[in-house]
Parts: C-alpha cells; sequence; structure tokens
C-alpha cells in the first residue's frame, strides 16, 4: 500500500537554541503553536505506520467480527454488585 502525503518544505520553527559548556546544542525553545504541530505531524506518522503495519492483515466481515467478540464477552453485570443493582421488579440496573 502506498500512501501519499502533501510535502511541505516546512522545518520545526526554532525559538531559541539551549547550548552547553561545549557550545553544543541540546534543546531547543519552541512556540506552544509550533509544538503542537509538530505533535500532530508526529501523530499523523504513527497512524500511517500503524495503517502499513496492519495491511498484510487479512480483511474480516465486521458482522463476524463482531459476533465473535460477543461470543468472548464474560463479563455480566450482575457479577459485579458494586455496579448493578437488582430492582423491585428483578430487574438488573447499571448504577
Amino acid at each position: 500500500m502506498t500512501v501519499l502525503t502533501k510535502q511541505t518544505d516546512d522545518q520545526i520553527k526554532v525559538k531559541q537554541y539551549i547550548i552547553d559548556a561545549k557550545v553544543q546544542k541540546v534543546a531547543a525553545v519552541l512556540d506552544i503553536g509550533e509544538f503542537a504541530r509538530v505533535n500532530d505531524l508526529i501523530e499523523d506518522l504513527i497512524y500511517l505506520k500503524t495503517i502499513g503495519d496492519r495491511v498484510a492483515e487479512p480483511a474480516e466481515d465486521y458482522e463476524a467480527y463482531s459476533r465473535k467478540r460477543k461470543s468472548r464477552l464474560h463479563v455480566r453485570p450482575e457479577d459485579y454488585h458494586c455496579l448493578s443493582r437488582k430492582t423491585s421488579k428483578g430487574r438488573i440496573q447499571i448504577r
């Protein structure tokens, strides 16, 4: 699967570099807006990698998947007394 992305020449806009005693860059100061933009780009890359990793997985019909998931559920509300209670009519009510 090929994923096309819009390429731009935008680089990270650094406000200020922090240097150590050897005059090596050890940190950078970014505006909060720039940080948010870079964070969004990193999240996009993570999503693209996840999609790429799952391309080889076999496709499965949603209905079949849903039935399989429901058959594995073993948790019933009445098993958790702190989360449910019986009403006067004998019904279970979730809090």
